[in-house]
């Protein structure tokens, strides 16, 4: 059988053909590393300060709105929903989506640092020893 030049095909036509070409790692050298060894994370990720915390009693979260629950910020996508604290059965009765829509009320964003926490990493990294002083 001859050669053909036609581009591969999968058996779904609907399916792309990735063809992929290996790579061939670098080999390694005997040659010393000019990185310096290091202990500790060169990059730290600083993270923002924490919203006030979510409060069960509060009735007024609007959309878009951040709390704080336990060092995490969460924000407010439904309203109706972010001011309702504990699940209620009686909603189900205005909208059959309620109780999705009531788990999703609030959504993570991400970890944040609260004023104490600050304070203990800002006081953790002034803190010296001093070998020499006496009681």
């Amino acid at each position: 059988k001859e050669p053909t030049t036609e581009e591969p095909t999968t058996a779904d036509p609907t399916i792309p053909l990735v063809i992929s070409t290996p790579t061939t790692p670098a080999p390694p050298t005997n040659e010393p590393s000019t990185e310096i060894p290091t202990y500790m994370p060169t990059e730290y990720e600083v993270l923002p300060a924490c919203p006030p915390p979510y409060d069960t009693t509060k009735t007024t979260y609007v959309a878009g709105e951040l709390a704080e629950v336990q060092s995490h910020i969460f924000e407010c996508l439904y309203e109706e929903y972010c001011n309702v604290a504990d699940w209620d059965e009686n909603l189900l009765e205005t909208n059959p989506d309620a109780k999705e829509m009531w788990n999703d009320a609030w959504t993570h964003t991400g970890p944040c640092t609260t004023e104490d926490a600050m304070g203990a990493v800002s006081a953790g990294v002034a803190v010296s020893v001093d070998s020499d002083a006496s009681d």
